[in-house]
């Protein structure tokens, strides 16, 4: 009896059991050339940050299977700390919607600035959000913070240079369905009652 009951138990978590860790893409910040230099003048450098959610059907900016949020996202409160081996700098954003964010002049730099990191912290405006294949995710926290650090030492890249903004959380595993009632917990007593006389599972 304690062993049907076990394969019991078993089968039942088995079912219930339809979420698991992930990490989810949201967009990308990247480093970038937006004049070149010309060998009199110096180019300027920029730091641009897209915002990738939102259904494309409904003007959205989602590009499944990489950028599967089909929630139109708003990352809220937005700042940028620079590294450049002084102080840093922190530059305070307003809030990025779906699509490209609309770069200030204060992300925009001389191409003879190096750094060495950039730090992006911001809140998300929801934490429950649609994905492309119809299921739900819902992030761990509404806080995101990510760090740019250069492919090759000792300072970012223009044009080369990026950091993914992502979370993480959890999804429903796709078709799997949970148990809401007795009924359920009796068919699997019932299972494991026939598989048990048989000899087999467990």
């Amino acid at each position: 009896m304690l062993r049907l009951t076990s394969c019991v138990l078993s089968l039942f978590l088995g079912c219930s059991t339809a979420a698991f860790s992930e990490t989810i893409n949201l967009g990308i910040i990247s480093f970038d050339v937006l004049t070149p230099g010309n060998g009199i003048s110096p180019g300027v450098n920029v730091f641009n940050i897209t915002n990738l959610t939102g259904d494309p059907l409904l003007s959205g900016f989602a590009l499944p299977s990489d950028f599967p949020v089909f929630t139109s996202v708003i990352i809220m409160g937005a700042t940028l700390t620079l590294e450049d081996g002084g102080a840093p700098t922190v530059i305070g954003l307003s809030s990025i919607d779906p699509g490209p964010f609309p770069v200030p002049g204060s992300l925009q730099f001389p191409d003879t600035v190096a750094f060495t990191s950039v730090i992006l912290s911001a809140t998300l405006n929801q934490t429950s959000l649609l994905l492309a294949d119809g299921t739900t995710f819902l992030t761990d926290s509404a806080l995101v913070l990510v760090t740019m650090l250069p492919s090759v030492d000792p300072s970012l890249v223009a044009g080369s240079d990026f950091a993914v903004i992502s979370v993480t959380g959890s999804v429903a595993a796709a078709g799997v369905p949970e148990p809401r009632s007795a009924g359920m917990m009796m068919a699997a007593l019932g299972l494991a009652f026939v598989v048990t006389r048989k000899g087999g599972l467990c």
